[in-house]
Formats: C-alpha cells, structure tokens, sequence
C-alpha cells in the first residue's frame, strides 16, 4: 500500500514520512505526514462521475473557507494543479490534515451544543448565495426530501420491533412531514453535521470536514441532521437539542412551519442511518464507519415514541423563541360540548378526564403535551397507529370500497387466512362492524338452528349494548340502571378460584348443572350457552381451570349450543392460547371476535359450523352494508400478517408472565393485593380492604394515582375492586418494570 500511495504523491512533490488509511466511502482516504512534518488527507477517486461534484465543491469551500469561524477542508494547489488526473482515469486531490477532536468523542456541553447550532447557522449562511448545478441535481436517501427511497430497506432490519419503529416514522414523514418539507426554501447546504465530521476544541466546534453529501435542499435539515446525531447517546437528549436550536437562531432564525416538522425530519435522518447500516450488515459490509451510528440511532428512536408530539414542538419553539409554548390546554370547551351535545350515559375514563390528540404503539399523547403509557387499551392489539394498519387502509380506500353482494378478493383472501386459525369444523364465517354486530348475529344463528328462545349466560358477563345483549349481559341488567334478568335467560355463578363460593371445579359443574335443569323443569328450552373464557367486566376472572371443558359436552347432549365471546381476549393476547377456548380445552359451536380483529377499524366476525350456517339459510336474507367491506378485510389481514412476523402471541406470553411475576412481588409487599390472575397480557389486581372486604376504593386510588404518573389502566369487578391492565401486544419489560414500580409507589402512600 505504502508504494502505491507514494506514487500518488509523487504528483503533489510529497515525500511520505507516515501513511494511515482512514475509513470513508467515495474515495479512499489517507492521512499523510510528509517529511517536514506537515499533514495532509489524500482523497484518491475512481468514478468519473464524481468529477463535476468535485468541481463545484472546490468551488463553494474557497468562497466560504475565509468566513467561518472554523476550518473546512479546501482543496491545495500543488504542482499548479487542484486535482491531478492518472493514467488509469483515476483521480486525487490534496486537503489539509484539520487538527481537532470529533464530536464523537468530547463531552457535549450546553456550551458546546450551543455553538454547535450557531455553526451550523453560519454554514447555511455562507452557502446561502452559492448556486451549484450538479449538487442541486443529486437525488439520493440522504437528502431529506427523498428520504423515502430507504423505506424498501426496512427489509433488512432483522429485529420485527425495530423494524415497525423505523417503519412508522417513516410513515409519518411520507403523510404528514414531506408535503410542507417540499415547500420550505431550499439552497445549498453540507448536509451531513454528524458527529464523525465535526471537530471540537475547548467546547467550540473548530472545524468541519467531509462536502461529500452536499446538497440543494430545504435549509431546515441541515440542523435536523445536525440534532440527529448528537442527540444520539446523550443522558438528557431534549436539553442537548434546546441548545442546540438557541444556537442556531442567534444566527439564522426559523420559520414557525420549519419548527413544527423538525421533530420528523430528525426521526427520518435516524431512520435514513439505520435503514442504511442495516443493508450493510445483511450484505457482510462490517465497516466501522457506517455502522458505527446504529446502535446511538436505535436507543434514541425508542426514547422517541415516547415523548409527546407536543412537548416536542413546544419545547423547540420555545428555544427557537418563535412564540411562547402553548398554554395549557382547557378542558371547559371539551365538557361544555359533551354536556350540551351528548348523553350523561356516555361515561369518561377518570376523574379528570384525558383529551388525547395522538397515538402511538403503547403511548397516547394528550393536548397538553403528556404522553401516557397505556396499559389499558386492548383495542389496539398490534398497537397504536401501527404503519401497517395505516398503509391497508390508505390503500384499499383509494382501489375499492364496497359490500359483499360483488366478489372481491380481499373478503376471500381474509376469510380463508382467518379460518386457518380455527379448528377444522369451524369453517364458515360472517363480517360485521362490531362485537356488539357479531354476538347479535351468533344469538340469530343459535335461535334459528335449535328453534329455541332461552339463553344461558354468566354471572357479570358482558356481550353487548343492543337491547337484547344487555339483557344477556348480567353486568348490565343487574346493574344501576338494568332491568334485571330476563324470564328466558338461565344465569349461572362465575365459577372462580379466587374468592369464589366453591374450591374446585366439579362443585361449580354440579351446580350448573342443576340450575340449567330446574330450568328446563320450569319449561324453559335453551339455544346456547354465551360466555367470556376469562370474564372481562368481571375482573379478569379466568373461569376455573376446566369447566367449560365438562359444562360444554354435557350442554350438547341436551341440543344446546355454545357460543364462545373472544372479544376482549382473542387474536393470541392471551399468550399460550391464540383463542380463549383453546385455554378451557373445548371446541364451541360458534365464535364471535370483535375489538382487536381490527386494531381500532370497525370490523369484527362471528365464526361457525357449515350446519350452523347452513341453517341460517331460510330465505331471510343476511346483509351488513360495511361489514366485510375491502378496507376492513385488508386491515384485518394486515393485523394477523403483523401477530405472525413480529412474534407478538410469543411476545404476549413471556412478557405477561414477567409482569405476573413482578405483580405477584408486589403482592407479597402489600397486604391490599388480593389476587394477580390473568393470562398473557390480559391481566388483573384485585385489592381487598383490611378486613378483607373487596378494595374499590383503594383501587380506584391506584388507577387515578397511576393516571397522574401517566400510565392508564383501567377498573371492573361486582364492586370496582380490581385494576385491569390488557396493553398493547407490544408492551415491553421496560413497560411492565414501569408500572410495577409506579404501583409500588402509589401502594406505599395509601
């Protein structure tokens, strides 16, 4: 190497004294120490292509080399020549060697935050009036404005977690960022501020290196990529960042659109980066230099989702003294509306209600610029505003959008992958809207097959909100403001371990057995039997190991059907079991799935048998006007595509049993903890008083005590007494470590 390179020196008249290959993409680098003493970095290049670049760059640095405050590396005159051309058509120039420490390796300061933005500002400055045909011509991933181009590199992200992180920031760069970046004023910037190509010296940014990644473009992202990278390994990221934007506008100032997409345009450039070192490591490019960022780019991602959108614009406009932050948002608009528009009936979460703006995976994000872990909100099964929930809806509503009277594919497609979920008898399904939609269609199904009226039911079940569910849900009608039990409806005890009247499972079969037959003896036939596996409204109650395996079979004999709700439960939140039946070790006649099918998008179904369906067939005809629509079919294909390729039924499982086993610590802490149960990650705390009365009150301490730590939870049982928490599927151990510690906390108080 070392006569090789000497012969490239001989065109400069430089005698090597030392020669160091220095990593960098382009060209290949070397640091040169000459006899004298003097050091020198020879860029030696193969691709013609460059050339015009080159040109231009040499071009902008001598303009803007005698105005800076800093040394950039120019181009030396040598042998009368800027850049000498080789026999090969190969090609080199001459820098000098910058002296000074990297960014990557200095203590960041607030000083040195600060004059690392006021540098940028003066670069963006100088090449203000600099204009450049080649460079303004450049289209590749690492200008901002054509970022996009590295979404199709989410497939070398190995990690399934990782991958929707980027993927999602990715989406919302492409939806809500990139039209107002496109109309930004644009010019000539370095574009690559990153902590390899500054150097530093007593807190002062001395010098910036490397014009290879130049280009026209919006001026904002010159300082988004800045903060990009030195956020990145820093204990508090956010302060980094605030002196940083002072810096810069005691410079250069910014719009008030330019610090409203900011947020983004830093979360793109670190998706841009790992996107990239992805690729790299897939094709076995282990060069230090491009994967150096990764895992710096990664930890700050994932510290990311969890700040509000809000706070983030508030606190850069505050730094960039653009305008004051936004005042605290005032709940009396809110609840005047819903007082003057809406029904008292319709209830609100906690005592001081939330007024959410935001989602994202497990975090919600309110008006006032907090952001909530949500441990509560099942609905959301893949999580908030997962990119590929979005992207199948964006899709489909721009292809197709209608009913099933017509064939289409994606109604075909859905239903035969759902079914492959399902036992083999159970092959015949039906797309409705809602939960609510599915278990009025399952009591229809089970009333036309067995030509019988009465309904078994459990003890605070919940099924629904129509009339007629409400009269087959015990929570509702023998609750404030029900009805009480309907004369056709059977209603058996919740046959629980904890607390429950009986000890073991062949009791509560008994007496199941002989409350449906004192009914039958009174004149009562029975369709079905409607029930929830692990009683939701119930307090999370997984009814007793076995009883539906027993109750079921013995129902049968007597022509009566079993209609399994996995509303809340379905769709491998529980872990070991994908179904709640799986779990009861029963195969029931038919299934009703709503809530999470569709992670939020109105879509649910009721699964059955052919001889179930069949009958349904007597000349009524079914029809739901949106249920089975293409948007929801796609979304619902969407969410079983994601379960499979991030691991989430896995996932569910082992981090619900790292969260029973921290919750059942916390139990043998405190005496107010009752019971832990639950499976996967559909779990809940039963408090109990002193006396050993149920704790509503202390629970409902706990759920709003936790809200104030921003965390959401939720409460049920007969006497409000147990804390439900069914998160997100892509809750984590850092999640769960959270709440358990924040539950601690509140525990030690009451």
């Amino acid at each position: 190497m070392v006569n090789e390179v000497q012969k490239l020196l001989d065109s400069f008249g430089i005698n090597a004294f030392s020669i160091k290959k220095l990593e960098g993409y382009g060209s290949t680098n070397y640091k040169i120490t000459d006899d004298g003493g003097d050091q020198f970095v020879l860029k030696h290049y193969t691709d013609q292509k460059v050339l015009p670049l080159l040109i231009e760059e040499i071009g902008f640095v001598d303009k803007i080399k005698e105005n800076l405050p800093y040394q950039v590396p120019y181009t030396l005159e040598k042998q009368n020549e800027r850049i000498h051309h080789f026999a090969d058509e190969s090609f080199a120039r001459l820098l000098p060697f910058l002296k000074g420490t990297f960014l990557a390796e200095t203590r960041i300061t607030p000083e040195l935050s600060y004059d690392f933005g006021r540098s940028m500002a003066l670069m963006v400055s100088e090449l203000s009036s600099s204009k450049s045909l080649y460079f303004a011509s450049k289209r590749t991933e690492w200008d901002l404005l054509f970022a996009l181009k590295s979404k199709p590199l989410l497939q070398y992200i190995e990690d399934p977690h990782q991958r929707k992180i980027a993927h999602y920031f990715l989406d919302q760069f492409e939806h809500f960022t990139l039209p107002t970046l496109r109309s930004l004023p644009r010019q000539l910037i370095h574009n690559d501020f990153n902590e390899w190509n500054v150097l530093c010296e007593e807190d002062k940014v001395c010098g910036v290196i490397d014009f290879g990644d130049a280009t026209v473009t919006p001026r904002i992202c010159e300082l988004a990529i800045g903060l990009a990278y030195i956020m990145q390994k820093q204990e508090l990221p956010l302060a980094i960042a605030s002196e940083v934007i002072r810096g810069y506008v005691s410079i250069s100032k910014l719009s008030k659109q330019e610090i409203e997409i900011l947020p983004s345009l830093i979360t793109t450039r670190i998706c841009t980066s790992v996107c990239g070192s992805a690729k790299a490591k897939k094709e076995s490019f282990d060069s230090d230099y491009i994967l150096i960022s990764e895992k710096g780019g990664w930890d700050l991602l994932n510290k990311w989702i969890g700040w509000s959108p809000i706070l983030l614009n508030d606190l850069f406009r505050e730094a960039a003294g653009v305008q004051e932050c936004n005042k605290k948002y005032s709940h009396l608009a809110s609840e005047k509306t819903r007082k003057d528009r809406f029904s008292p009936a319709l209830g609100l979460s906690y005592d001081i209600p939330i007024h959410m703006s935001s989602a994202a995976f497990q975090y919600m994000y309110d008006r006032e610029g907090n952001a909530y872990l949500d441990a509560y909100n099942n609905i959301p099964l893949v999580g908030h505003s997962h990119p590929k929930v979005s992207e199948a809806v964006s899709k489909q509503i721009r292809t197709l959008n209608t009913n099933t009277r017509y064939h289409n594919q994606s109604l075909y497609a859905y239903a035969e992958r759902l079914l492959e979920y399902f036992p083999a008898q159970l092959d015949r399904v039906f797309f409705v809207n809602s939960g609510t939609e599915a278990n009025d269609l399952a009591q229809r199904l089970s009333k036309t097959f067995t030509n019988r009226n009465g309904k078994i039911v459990m003890e605070m079940g919940y099924h629904g909100h129509t009339t007629e569910l409400v009269n087959l849900s015990a929570y509702k009608y023998n609750g404030e403001g029900g009805g009480g039990r309907n004369e056709l409806v059977c209603e058996l005890p919740l046959p629980k371990e904890y607390r429950g009247k009986y000890k073991s499972v062949e009791e509560y079969f008994i007496e199941a057995k002989s409350i449906i037959e004192s009914c039958i003896d009174g004149g009562h036939e029975f369709s079905s039997l409607l029930v929830e596996p692990i009683s939701g409204c119930g307090g999370q109650v997984p009814l007793i190991d076995g009883y539906l395996e027993q109750l079921v079979p013995w129902l049968k004999e007597k022509g009566i059907i079993s209609i399994s709700d996995e509303v809340q439960i379905g769709f491998g939140r529980l872990g070991k079991w994908f179904w709640g039946f799986e779990m009861q070790r029963f195969t029931p006649d038919i299934v009703v799935l709503g809530k999470p099918i569709g992670n939020g998008f109105p879509l649910a179904a009721v699964v059955t048998t052919q001889a179930i369906a069949d009958a349904f067939d007597n000349g009524m005809e079914f029809f739901s006007s949106f249920g089975g629509n293409p948007i929801a079919t796609e979304v619902g294909l969407a969410v079983l595509n994601i379960i499979e390729e991030e691991g989430l039924q896995k996932h569910s499982f082992e981090t619900g049993e790292y969260f029973k086993k921290n919750l059942r610590m916390l139990q043998n802490i405190h005496p107010k903890i009752g019971d832990v149960r639950g499976e996967g990650l559909f779990l809940g705390v039963e408090f109990i008083n002193g006396d050993g009365s149920p704790g509503g009150s202390i629970c409902k301490k706990v759920k709003n005590q936790l809200k104030g730590m921003f965390i959401l939870t939720g409460s049920d049982g007969k006497h409000d007494e147990v804390l439900k928490m069914k998160p997100p599927l892509c809750f984590n151990r850092g999640n769960v470590d959270r709440v358990v510690m924040a539950m601690d906390k509140v525990l030690r108080t009451i």
